[in-house]
């Protein structure tokens, strides 16, 4: 068993310990080339003599794909204990990879009249390889079943080496009904990373692949890398126990057996800047190698022999170092100060903490994704995720005021770059007069355009917002136009003093403001008033676009009164989002049907939409009611000052730094 003490070693030898496990590509490939090749010329055939000649198994071609009665014969076939484990996986890691899943999409105004965003959608056809070499892995059926799932890709078939019987492995088979899929193949290695690449008769070509799989695996995917994406690198296992002199030596001693017992191509090292525990874990091992089946323990034996074994650090810092130089697929970390040395990991498949979390649970239950990037490539590459079955799409629009902004820079950067065609695209574009250009600046807010995004639709009258949240779908209008004589009648939000105070927004500002709210989760008060105040500020912010060409104040400063109450606020339209409330008197905690902390979100949430700051003062009052219907008087007449014409400021806001 190796035991290196990194301060006396060569850089060739620090050099060394950071190589896996050798294997000559090119021979590979030259092996790989062939199959392929007799794949793409004679499909189904091709596939099935390989299965018999690598797997020693014979499968009749019309039988590639399994059949519904065979998905029935294996649910027959697993135990109830090892049904439920897979259940119990399969919803953690339905749970974290619904976290995991993207917005379908987003677009923002970054510049007046600059709309730019993304938009994601789901691959259309994917192949999942589970591999069957040193065992059967139905954990990594969940582990690629699940997120291919949830990210909604439509055609899902999944690879996997058959048993010598022909039979797919039953637990497998489970595992894939599980996570909803049943297009598997009993076809495995080189053979089936062709066929899926090529397509045959009975496998459709598909357009990535993703799971681990032997180093002819990897080099098939290598060669094919034109034909299909071949995803994330994962190859034999490998890890990294980071231990201190806190940590329990059996159990950093056990840790470090856990992916050793993968294969002789495997690597796992325990890295200590402890002496003590290192010598602690060295006798240890002998004794939990006994405990294993003789096979295990030959595995883990190589392993221990030649990549890995216990290494020894002057300083928790030199260890450190040492496992961002590998960047191990695993990494455990057993040190006293946890998430201080967390924090310095930049490389590592994943992070696994503390002792009452082993790496195994990892590999089966926990929930993020065990596919992990081997080989150092956790440097550059991520855990398998939602976000491998799907692709990203940028969204742009130009208003016809964004476009005028933009034209002159982009016709530049073209004649620079000597592309005439280019430049003419611009030139050759016509400004329409303001009566004719578009008046309305909106999107779809259905859902397919996603969630938490907000649109505008913008007239000459004033503005309308729409948000939509997972919480809340939150609609906004704002007219400058005369009084409507029906205010109070077009707030509609669950809270009734929330509408109040909207009333008295609309009052004091002079502008006819209408709100709607459809809440879907959590009807909780304060998420219903900071998202009326986020797009009810969104509003307002175009709005203040709209009118800062013909110069407005974008700021003010107002007093509220009501009979023993007074409040004062101050606001200022300069891109920097900010509220502070503060109060000379006690404010109750209730006020009607609300908390008085719900309404300093509702101003919270609209100095984050409108990007303004504000500045809430409670001078006086006994009552509460009194005491926020002042603050939410002072704070309509505030907007009114704030959107008061002002030509010296045409163009630029409040701040010195303009826009």
């Amino acid at each position: 068993m190796n035991l290196f003490k990194l301060w006396e070693l060569s850089e060739a030898e620090r050099a060394k310990l950071l190589q896996r496990t050798a294997v000559d590509a090119d021979e590979l490939l030259d092996v790989v080339r062939p199959i392929i090749e007799d794949v793409r010329e004679h499909g189904d055939a091709a596939v099935v003599k390989y299965t018999k000649k690598f797997d020693n198994a014979e499968i009749p071609i019309d039988q590639l794909r399994v059949m519904p009665e065979e998905f029935q014969a294996a649910a027959d076939l697993i135990e109830p204990h090892i049904r439920a484990a897979l259940e119990k996986s399969a919803r953690n890691i339905r749970a974290f990879h619904e976290l995991q899943k993207p917005e379908p999409s987003w677009i923002k105004e970054i510049a007046p009249g600059v709309f730019a965003g993304e938009q994601t959608t789901p691959i259309d056809s994917v192949g999942l390889y589970v591999p069957r070499g040193k065992g059967s892995f139905p954990s990594v059926m969940l582990m690629l079943g699940i997120p291919a799932v949830v990210a909604g890709v439509e055609s899902i078939h999944v690879f996997t080496p058959p048993l010598e019987d022909g039979r797919t492995d039953p637990a497998t088979l489970v595992a894939a009904d599980i996570c909803g899929i049943h297009n598997v193949y009993k076809a495995g290695g080189v053979q089936a990373i062709a066929a899926l690449a090529y397509g045959t008769a009975s496998i459709p070509k598909l357009l990535k692949v993703l799971g681990p799989g032997s180093g002819y695996v990897t080099a098939a995917k290598r060669l094919l890398q034109g034909v299909v994406d071949s995803g994330l690198p994962a190859g034999p296992s490998e890890s990294i126990v980071l231990v201190d002199e806190t940590a329990d030596p059996y159990l950093a001693a056990l840790d470090l057996l856990n992916e050793a017992e993968h294969g002789p191509d495997s690597s796992a090292y325990l890295v200590t800047n402890s002496v003590e525990l290192s010598q602690e874990a060295l006798v240890l091992l002998p004794k939990l190698l006994d405990e294993l089946p003789k096979w295990r323990k030959e595995f883990c034996e190589t392993v221990l022999s030649q990549h890995g074994g216990i290494l020894i650090t002057q300083t928790l810092d030199e260890a450190i170092q040492f496992v961002n130089d590998y960047a191990p697929e695993h990494l455990a970390i057993h040190v006293k100060d946890l998430w201080g040395v967390t924090k310095r990991i930049k490389n590592a498949g994943e992070i696994i903490l503390g002792e009452y979390t082993p790496i195994a649970v990892c590999n089966y239950s926990l929930g993020p994704n065990a596919v992990l990037p081997t080989s150092g490539y956790a440097k550059t590459y991520s855990a398998l995720s939602v976000r491998d079955f799907m692709k990203t799409s940028s969204v742009s629009y130009l208003t016809q005021a964004g476009y005028a902004d933009l034209r002159e820079p982009v016709i530049n950067f073209a004649e620079y770059e000597d592309f005439a065609a280019h430049a003419l695209t611009l030139k050759a574009r016509k400004f329409r007069p303001d009566s004719e250009a578009e008046a309305d600046v909106s999107f779809p807010a259905d859902s397919s355009l996603g969630l938490g995004y907000h649109t505008i639709t913008a007239s000459p009258e004033g503005v309308a917002c729409k948000r939509i949240t997972r919480e809340s779908t939150i609609s906004v209008a704002i007219d400058t136009g005369e009084r409507e004589p029906d205010i109070n009648e077009k707030l509609h939000t669950p809270l009734h003093f929330l509408n109040h105070m909207l009333e008295h927004i609309s009052w004091r500002s002079c502008m006819n403001i209408s709100v709607s709210t459809s809440v879907t989760h959590y009807p909780f008060g304060h998420v219903i008033c900071e998202d009326v105040g986020m797009t009810l500020g969104y509003a307002f912010a175009e709005l203040w676009r709209q009118q800062m060409g013909s110069g407005t104040n974008g700021e003010g400063a107002a007093t509220g009164i009501i009979d023993e109450a007074m409040a004062r606020v101050v606001m200022s339209f300069e891109d920097r989002a900010q509220y502070c409330g503060s109060s000379a008197v006690p404010i109750p905690e209730h006020v009607e049907d609300m908390l008085s902390a719900d309404l300093h979100n509702f101003l919270s949430g609209f100095a984050q939409g409108a990007k303004c700051t504000i500045h809430l003062d409670v001078l006086k009052g006994d009552d509460p009611h009194h005491i926020w219907e002042a603050a939410f008087r002072a704070f309509g007449m505030c907007l009114k000052q704030v959107f008061a014409p002002n030509p010296w400021r045409k163009g630029t806001t409040p701040g010195v730094k303009g826009l």
